[in-house]
């Protein structure tokens, strides 16, 4: 493993002033700086939590140290690594999670770097076996979570290393992450909630409507603010209409389809609204609501002729993946249903 002889050394500005540290690791990867194109220089930034990036230090190749300068301890914000080559592209790149300046005192501040246009593998990979299982999602914006039959496997991204094995209660089909917590859905009507943090675990009783077997091995869908979806009926079998929706203090409950499908995908648009009367999301009555769970395909579902409505978020969505599309109805039967097209979308 390459070990970079950098360190980004910042002065803590506050009554008591202090020195923190940032590292720079490259992980598993070797000659990430020197190899053809070789960085010339480093651009560090810092980005708000508004998203703005403000350019903090530059510094030419070869140095031991990079002075980022003062920082206040009470401000937050993500430090961005760039290297340039000597004709100003950017081949190098990493990023930190969001964190208070003041955190630099007790500890030190690592960023994983790697070269642009690439996979690389972080450091200090998962412990033996390595999870084969596509139950995969990240919890708190920190953790990757994988759920391998019985066994939770999570790396944390901020210290670069994998945190302890953990089993759990169920083998789940479908995870769904909200918080620190991760809903664990089983084919065998069950639903555990495990959260990270506390290391705490809840059984839960499946919400009025449907049952959790109706949506395990669903596909997991964000939908922002609206929180997140299961979709039953992304499964390859077992058709189905349920959909479980889970909010972001973790309420949950159940939702409906027009019709019980399989094999079918999902996506969420946000702000998607056909043209002429407003529509909620699907099996959704409530008003003000912007953005729809949109759902296509298979193909082998019979076609039906009902209007579609032109230039619709969902319908261009569609249109770039190929496939059937589904769009929303002029009249449908159920406010805010979508219908098939009557052809392919080319």
């Amino acid at each position: 493993m390459q070990k970079l002889p950098l360190t980004l050394l910042v002065l803590l500005a506050c009554a008591s002033p202090s020195e923190g540290l940032v590292s720079l690791d490259t992980g598993l990867e070797t000659d990430v700086l020197g190899r053809e194109p070789r960085v010339d220089s480093l651009v560090v930034e810092a980005i708000d939590t508004s998203g703005n990036a403000t350019e903090i230090a530059r510094r030419r190749l070869p140095a031991d140290v990079v002075d980022l300068g003062e920082l206040p301890k009470v401000d937050t914000a993500s430090l961005r690594v760039r290297g340039l080559d000597a004709q100003g592209a950017e081949r190098v790149r990493g990023e930190s999670l969001y964190a208070a300046y003041g955190d630099l005192e007790r500890a030190t501040l690592r960023i994983f770097l790697q070269r642009t246009g690439e996979s690389a593998r972080f450091p200090s990979p998962f412990s033996t076996p390595y999870p084969s299982s596509d139950r995969v999602d990240v919890i708190a914006g920190r953790y990757v979570a994988v759920a391998d039959g019985a066994r939770l496997v999570a790396y944390d991204v901020a210290n670069l290393a994998p945190i302890a094995d953990r089993t759990l209660p169920v083998e789940p089909k479908t995870v769904a992450a909200f918080d620190t917590r991760l809903l664990l859905v089983s084919d065998a009507a069950q639903a555990v909630v495990v959260d990270l943090a506390t290391r705490d675990e809840t059984k839960l009783d499946a919400p009025p409507g449907g049952s959790f077997a109706e949506v395990a091995g669903g596909r997991v869908v964000r939908a922002g603010a609206q929180g997140t979806y299961v979709v039953g009926a992304t499964r390859t079998s077992n058709p189905t209409a349920k959909v479980l929706r889970v909010a972001k203090d973790g309420a949950l409950s159940f939702v409906e389809l027009s019709s019980a499908r399989a094999g079918a995908g999902a996506s969420w648009v946000e702000g998607a609204r056909p043209r002429g009367r407003r529509r909620e999301p699907i099996g959704r009555r409530g008003r003000g609501r912007r953005g729809r769970l949109v759902p296509w395909g298979p193909a082998r579902l019979p076609p039906r002729r009902h209007g579609r409505a032109r230039g619709s978020a969902a319908r261009r969505l569609v249109r770039r993946r190929g496939g059937w599309a589904f769009a929303a109805c002029r009249r449908p039967r159920v406010r805010g249903e979508l219908c098939p097209t009557d052809h392919p979308v080319r």
